[in-house]
């Protein structure tokens, strides 16, 4: 007697075969962070101002900030990884929009001439937002 083989294991394989390959891709690729102009202003005696010049909305809650001097590496007012929503001297803005400005009052003025390094990571995608030398004024 001859009997025929299913394909229909071949057929249910390929569809699973396919989403997995598809959610393996997508799991790499990932999200990308806000694109936004910002600029970013060291003043010695008084703050750091963090101005947003165009581009997406940035939450506040969703950016942390990083400040260290070049020279040493020295964290600078303990802005190691803070959220920017606890780095404004101000509570109160939610999101950061073109045209608007947050500031950071510094705990002890700052040299003219030291060099900050100054990073903006965006939490949920891991991503920089922002990473630039920054000239104390």
């Amino acid at each position: 007697m001859i009997t025929e083989r299913s394909n229909y294991g071949k057929l249910t394989l390929l569809p699973i075969a396919i989403i997995l390959i598809a959610s393996i891709i997508a799991g790499c690729v990932g999200s990308k962070g806000p694109q936004t102009q910002l600029d970013i202003t060291a003043k010695a005696a008084s703050s750091l101002i963090l101005e947003h010049k165009g581009g997406d909305a940035l939450v506040l809650t969703d950016v942390k900030i990083t400040v260290k001097k070049e020279v040493d590496g020295k964290f600078v007012d303990g802005l190691n990884s803070v959220l920017l929503s606890d780095f404004q001297d101000i509570p109160g803005m939610d999101t950061l929009v073109a045209g608007k400005k947050i500031t950071h009052t510094w705990k002890e003025p700052l040299s003219l001439g030291d060099v900050l390094l100054i990073t903006l990571e965006d939490v949920p995608s891991g991503k920089l937002i922002f990473n630039q030398k920054v000239s104390v004024r």
